[in-house]
Formats: structure tokens, sequence, C-alpha cells
């Protein structure tokens, strides 16, 4: 309710919930809400007759959770989810509204058809649904935003950018449950042994269909308390990014600084292959951010690199001394919905200037502090041009000692399983755009020409 009135969004259940099947159904529920918010904003106005704007915020909340179990909760019985949600007005002081809750939720329950998946349902067999589904027939005369939930400006963008039919793929794999990719700490465990070990404690892992040796797993609670985890044998690492850093961690010689580190993925992935005479430094701008790394250097049992607390913007760093930089500049995340749905409603269009301008002064600095030969790589988890595309080539325009270098020339990851043409753009960037296993990600590489 707190993010509805504009707060911060938390899925963590309140302590009097001490049940694990009890904690893992309220974190599926609300994100489940929020993920779904706009399609069942749209069905409480056309079961009810009023808009969200006209109702108070405990009553938006309750009529959107019961809603949401009622469409997407399987496990959830429909009569229990009505009836519980009615109740739970009492607790919130909404007790007046009971008996209009109680029909509008029953309303819609007896205009539920059974059905297989359908747009905007998340994928049978995730965790928290099941069955052969339900959805509204309403539904088919929705747009592409309202079906799937997402804001029209973020839609009309992506059509524009990939075409129709991709930006439907990206707004449904938004939308359903977001699984882990495993990174498997290879020097210390094969990844069938790390299966086998997860397996004992009731963690069910497969391989990733993207990259060999990556595995992935739709019970994130249980992995992050396993063993396996505290022993470091695995890192949580979306594939996207794992396929990234494989790709550029060839070009990476010398004195190579990871400009916004934490909590240390790409770090302690670089540091763990332990390349021939490669010299990390990991900087954050939040101090208290590489404690995290440092945690993570420690359970993986990778060597620990030095870390310093900067800003990517302004670096404490020489002109000319570096032959490498990470740059994974603050960027609209865009492609990180699948993982953080809340981001469909706190970002708007105008956001995206704010941040292309950070990430040209962040661009400059990195390029400042290269040597002759040394390689940035500019990393965003954004779909958006302006942070991308735009970042990259008016740099290159306006700064003719630096040249891009395209993935083309670079031999991909060992083990990507796809075709590595399918992952390039026109101009020779890394482009990942989300998936049902995967996030989205843009790479590009940039060279200091040599004297």
């Amino acid at each position: 309710m707190v993010f509805l009135a504009g707060g911060d969004f938390s899925e963590n259940p309140p302590p009097r919930i001490t049940h694990e099947a009890d904690r893992r159904l309220y974190v599926h529920l609300v994100r489940t809400t929020i993920r779904h918010l706009r399609l069942l904003d749209e069905i409480a106005r056309l079961f009810s007759g009023r808009g969200h704007q006209e109702l108070d915020r405990p009553v938006r909340a309750l009529v959107l959770l019961g809603l949401a179990q009622l469409r997407f909760l399987d496990k959830v019985a429909a009569y229990a989810a009505v009836n519980e949600t009615v109740e739970a007005a009492g607790f919130l002081r909404a007790g007046r509204a009971k008996g209009w809750l109680n029909g509008v939720l029953r309303k819609a329950e007896r205009e539920l058809k059974p059905g297989p998946f359908s747009p905007g349902r998340e994928k049978p067999g995730d965790e928290g649904t099941g069955g052969e589904g339900k959805w509204w027939p309403q539904e088919a005369s929705f747009s592409l935003a309202i079906r799937t939930s997402h804001p029209d400006w973020l839609i009309a963008r992506w059509e524009k950018q990939f075409g129709r039919e991709a930006a439907e793929g990206i707004s449904l794999a938004n939308n359903r449950y977001e699984g882990v990719t495993l990174r498997v700490e290879t020097t210390r465990v094969t990844p069938e042994n790390l299966a086998r070990q997860l397996e004992g404690q009731a963690i069910h892992t497969e391989p990733h269909p993207l990259l060999e040796g990556a595995l992935r797993s739709g019970q994130t609670l249980g992995l992050l308390a396993s063993r396996p985890f505290q022993d470091g044998l695995f890192y949580v690492q979306d594939v996207s990014s794992q396929v990234l850093m494989g790709w550029v961690a060839g070009l990476l010689k010398g004195k190579v600084l990871d400009a916004c580190a934490a909590p240390g993925g790409k770090l302690t992935l670089l540091a763990g292959r332990g390349a021939a005479g490669l010299e990390l430094t990991g900087m954050d701008l939040h101090p208290g951010r590489l404690a995290d790394i440092w945690v993570n250097q420690n359970r993986l049992g990778v060597p620990h690199t030095p870390l310093a607390a900067g800003d990517g913007a302004r670096l404490p760093v020489s002109s000319g001394c570096l032959d490498g930089v990470l740059l994974d500049v603050p960027c609209s995340s865009t492609g990180m919905i699948r993982k953080y749905p809340e981001l469909k409603w706190r970002k708007v269009e105008a956001d995206l200037a704010r941040y292309s301008l950070l990430q040209e002064k962040m661009v400059l600095e990195a390029g400042r502090v290269l040597k002759p030969g040394g390689v940035m790589v500019y990393m965003t988890c954004s779909l958006e041009t302006e942070e991308n595309q735009g970042v990259v080539n008016r740099f290159l325009t306006e700064n003719k000692e630096f040249t891009r270098i395209s993935f083309r020339e670079v031999p991909p990851p060992p083990g990507l399983k796809a075709d590595p043409a399918g992952l390039i753009t026109g101009e020779g960037d890394f482009q990942m755009i989300p998936g049902q296993d995967r996030m989205g990600l843009y790479g590009a590489l940039i060279k200091k020409n040599e004297v």
C-alpha cells in the first residue's frame, strides 16, 4: 500500500508471517500485484465503475490483491481469495468497504473463464501458479500496454525500436516469474555436482539454455539460504551479464578499473578466472557497498582486489594510466523489469535525458584515464537508445582518438549456445533483450587509438 501511494516498494513479509510457505506466498502475491498493476486496475474499473483515483488507498490495495489471486494464483481457491480479502478490510480500517469489495470480487469471479496461457499470464508451472489458467474475456479488447501492464510510453518506444512482435515478447517476459541464473564457480565444483548438492536440499536447477555451465532455478529464496551458496560454490548473476563478461574478458589486460563494481559480480568473475597479469581494482560511489564486494570475495574464495570509494564521473585516477575500464553506468534499468516490476511505475520518459547526461560524463572520464590501446567496456541494463548507442555514438563523434570495437571482431564466450550474430546490433554492439530466462543488457567496446 505504501508503494501505491508513492512510497518505497518492499516485498519483504512482515515478521508475524513465520511459516516459510506463507512467506513465499506473500512475496509472490505482492510481486504479482505490482507486476500486473495496470491490468488489475482496469479490471477493477470495469467491474466497479470506479477508477483507481476514486478509491481510498487501502480499498484499492485490497481489490487489486483479490483480483490478482483470482486471475494469477491458481493454487488459491476463488472462494478463499474473496473471503480472505474481504476479511482483511477490517484489519486495514476499511470495514465499511466490505460489501462493495465482496460485490466487485464476486462479479469478477463469475466472469473468469478457464483457459490456457493467455496474453499477460505468467508461464504455467511457475512457482505460485498451476492448472490451466484463468482469464477475463474483456482482456482481449485491451491495448498491449494494458494487457501486459506497462506504461504506454515504454510500449511505444519498444515497438519503434524492436518492432511490434519483439515489444510484445519483452512485455510478456517482464511479467513472468524471474527465476535466477547461477554462475557456477567451476574451479571448485562442476555444474553437475552443484546441481546434485542443491537437489539434496530440495532446490531444483536445470542447465541454462543459453550458456554452457550456467544453471537456472525458480526457487530464489531457498538458494540464498542453501549450504552451497554459503560455501561459495555459486554466484547469482543473470545470464546476460555472464555472457557479456565472458565475451570481453579476453580483451582486458594490465591495470583494469571496475568503476561501478558493487556488489561484485563482474569483479569476482574476472578475479576468479585468474587472468595472467590482470591487476583489478574495484570502485563504487557508495562506500558502504564496498563491504558487499568484500563479503562476496570472501564467500567465493576468489583473490581479493583493491577496493576504493569514488565517483565514476570524477575518477580519482591520473590521466592515461589504465589499460581498461569497466563502466556499468547508472541507468533507467528498463532491461531489469522482470526482476524489479516496480520499475515500470517508478520511471518516466523524462528520466532518460537525465541519465544520459550522467552517462556521457562517465564515458568522458573513463576515456581520460585510458592509455593508448586501452579498452573501455560501456554497459547498461537499459533497452533505451538514448542511454546506449546514443551515448556511445556521441562520444565517438566528438572524440576522434577513440574507436568502436565490434563484437563481431571478438571471439564469443565459450559455451554460448545461441548464434552470436543474434546478440550483436548493426553497429557492432552487444544487445540482449529480455526473455523467459534472461534480462536486458547492452554493451559497447571503445578503444583508445594507439599513438
